[in-house]
């Protein structure tokens, strides 16, 4: 029997080599970071920012002025006080001026005047004041109005077809416009254009030989559209829109308005306002007292003396402290003041009412004192936009007892600055 051999094992195949290892790349070196470029400073726009941001104060009318210091048109636009001529105008704050409350005035002026065209005399500043908020004038003293004569508001007269007067100081020369066209009632009373049915336009005139103009208009609700627009076409910034009567026959309101420039030119923009209501033409005499109304007991209660305004009777109360606007000191006889006004309805009653000017901390105080005393508050608002000291006007109405209001006002007005 034939044995079989065990097959023969296949021999392995042959190991394939490994395959030779790649140098690693060089490493490249880190990057230098480079040197900052030395600064230098664009001085161009550097230039335009500082035209751009610069701070602008309030506004005043243009005017084309003559080498005598005599105004000509209006133009378009209410310039910053302090602003060189032709500099281009910051239209964002270039209309925002300032207002107070013009009332009538009384008493001769001073001996010592100058006119509003004149020559600046040396001085004309207070110590130790301050320019209103956005100042261009920064830190300097506000300038000081100086004292005027009726015959140096000669021009501002003609203009607006009407004579005015220079306050008990000298210092402003107000201009009246009486509502006599209007007849209106209040809570069953039909008013005397004394009772807030007057509108005034009170100018001051300064060291640099610009005028200052406060005024308040008072409108028809129908005429009310009509007067605003005269308002802005005329370059007067209005400052405030209110109402001194809680309700009323027409339906009435005020406007308060101001602006800076040469008098000439700021009597042509009220003129033109002016004649955008139905306010009659030429000049009203104030008139006598009205009768039933014992004044002397009045200006007693009150400690101040009083005059006849338009068919009522009016006490003018100034604020002791200095106000300053558009870096100008504004006097008592634009706005700086609290006001009673009276108008007898029989009966030994009058109707009493006016506003008083108050600083932010006498307000609260003084609206429970005329609350305490049966007085009607009618409204709080401000006359302008950047005074200094700020100042808020509280409105108010009563039919009573006259001396006896006069003594309860007379109490409330102890809580403020007021004379």
């Amino acid at each position: 029997m034939t044995t079989r051999s065990a097959p023969l094992a296949r021999p392995a195949p042959p190991t394939r080599p490994a395959p030779p290892t790649r140098p690693a790349p060089p490493t490249r070196p880190a990057r230098q970071p480079r040197p900052a470029p030395p600064f230098r400073a664009n001085t161009s726009a550097l230039a335009v920012l500082l035209v751009l941001c610069a701070p602008w104060a309030g506004g005043r009318v243009e005017a084309d002025r003559g080498p005598s210091g005599g105004t000509g048109r209006t133009a378009g636009y209410v310039r910053p006080a302090g602003q060189a001529d032709g500099a281009r105008p910051d239209r964002r704050t270039a209309t925002r001026v300032g207002a107070g409350h013009a009332g009538p005035p009384g008493g001769p002026a001073p001996a010592d005047v100058r006119a509003p065209g004149g020559s600046a005399p040396s001085g004309g500043r207070v110590p130790g004041g301050r320019g209103g908020p956005g100042s261009a004038h920064g830190a300097e003293e506000p300038m000081r109005p100086l004292p005027t004569t009726p015959q140096d508001w000669a021009e501002v007269a003609d203009v607006l077809g009407r004579p005015g007067e220079v306050s008990e100081d000298g210092l402003a020369y107000v201009v009246s416009f009486p509502r006599t066209d209007l007849d209106v009632v209040s809570r069953k009373v039909r008013l005397a254009s004394g009772i807030d049915l007057t509108s005034f336009a009170s100018f001051a005139v300064y060291p640099d030989r610009e005028a200052m103009l406060m005024g308040d208009l008072v409108v028809t609700e129908e005429e009310l559209g009509r007067a605003v627009d005269a308002l802005q076409a005329n370059g007067l910034s209005q400052t405030t829109m209110h109402k001194h009567l809680l309700a009323s026959q027409p339906p009435m309101w005020w406007l308060h308005f101001n602006a800076v420039g040469g008098a000439g030119t700021l009597a042509g923009a009220v003129r033109a306002a002016v004649d955008a209501t139905g306010t009659p033409d030429g000049p009203v005499p104030p008139g006598p007292p009205p009768p039933g109304l014992d004044t002397a007991a009045v200006d007693a209660a009150l400690r101040r003396r009083g005059a006849p305004v338009y068919g009522a009777y009016w006490v003018r109360l100034p604020r002791t402290d200095t106000v300053a606007e558009h870096h100008r000191v504004v006097p008592p006889g634009l706005g700086v003041l609290s006001e009673v006004h009276f108008q007898p309805v029989g009966d030994g009653r009058a109707v009493v009412n006016g506003d008083i000017a108050l600083t932010h901390d006498e307000v609260q105080p003084v609206i429970r004192a005329l609350r305490a005393a049966g007085i009607t508050v009618v409204s709080l608002h401000n006359h302008a936009l950047t005074e200094e000291p700020r100042l808020f006007f509280c409105h108010y109405w009563t039919v009573d007892d006259p001396v006896r209001t006069a003594e309860a006002l007379r109490g409330v007005l102890d809580l403020t600055g007021s004379e």
